[in-house]
């Protein structure tokens, strides 16, 4: 965790699209649900709705269904399932963006930069236990799919659910609502596994990558996580995906190749062969399972 308070790192941005929108300032983008949980060139996917301010410079989106640029000051929502793929660019202010996103025990709040070579990394990543956040997202799921909402009331609506959750979170920070707990002695095996939950989706996702945005080799950075968890830092961004696969799975509406892309496996073949050599069960026999249980309790 940083020296600085959470309530000082993410605060000011989070009050500053509430300013923006209670005043009428603020742009909302949403991209149209199109290829939902799909492959998409250089693209990925989250389980859950994804919220994005963009707090300098612009961000290029690029979807299925849509391409369009957030410039500063603007909010991007993307709805679940929709894959976007993401290009930075430095205008008359460099890049850089607050980015929300659900995950398994609350919520992670980041602030994107972008390297010299634009790639996009993290100055700023916590994840939270805050129970008003992780249950805002469903604001943001219900903004996202507003498309059948009357059109003269659409913006209201967008406008209140978007507010809700911009509250929500403000919430969590104000009562200093505890970051996720990292049980781990070593500060660099806590931030690597802080970088692996907020891009967990991610195809790309590698160990290299998140040495990289850690400035550190990738041989050490193993070598570090190996010792204070127990596993390899491999091993354990996959433990990760089962767990998060297995959450999908007990949802009914999402078939196994989309649970495989929402968790960035690389192909439904190998996710179906890991899944199993780890649980003991297909992705079918697992979702069987849980939903009859589900019945049963």
């Amino acid at each position: 965790m940083s020296a600085t308070s959470p309530k000082a790192s993410f605060g000011p941005a989070l009050q500053d699209a509430l300013r923006r929108l209670r005043t009428g300032r603020l742009k909302i983008l949403i991209p149209p649900p199109v290829g939902l949980f799909r492959r998409w060139p250089k693209a990925h996917f989250h389980g859950t709705a994804e919220f994005f301010y963009q707090t300098g410079g612009a961000t290029d989106f690029d979807c299925p269904g849509d391409a369009f640029r957030v410039s500063r000051g603007e909010v991007c929502i993307i709805p679940s399932g929709v894959p976007h793929a993401e290009t930075r660019v430095n205008l008359s202010t460099d890049y850089a963006a607050l980015v929300a996103m659900h995950n398994a025990t609350g919520f992670t709040l980041l602030n994107a930069i972008a390297d010299d070579l634009g790639r996009i990394g993290n100055r700023e990543l916590t994840n939270f236990n805050g129970p008003c956040g992780q249950r805002a997202f469903g604001f943001l799921e219900e903004a996202a799919t507003a498309s059948a909402v009357d059109p003269s009331l659409r913006r209201a609506f967008i406008t209140s659910l978007v507010e809700a959750f911009l509250l929500a979170l403000l919430s969590d920070l104000a009562q200093d609502s505890p970051p996720l707990v990292m049980e781990h002695s070593s500060p660099l095996a806590s931030k690597a596994r802080k970088h692996v939950l907020a891009q967990l989706t991610d195809p790309q996702l590698s160990v290299a990558g998140i040495a990289r945005q850690l400035s550190c080799h990738p041989d050490h950075l193993s070598r570090i996580f190996q010792k204070n968890v127990g596993a390899t830092l491999g091993e354990w961004i996959l433990r990760e995906r089962i767990q998060s696969a297995k959450s999908l799975l007990a949802q009914s509406h999402h078939n196994v190749s989309e649970v495989c892309w929402a968790c960035g496996f690389s192909s439904p073949s190998y996710f179906i062969r890991v899944f199993r050599a780890r649980t003991g069960s297909t992705p079918g026999q697992f979702r069987t399972s849980a939903q009859t249980h589900a019945k049963m309790g």
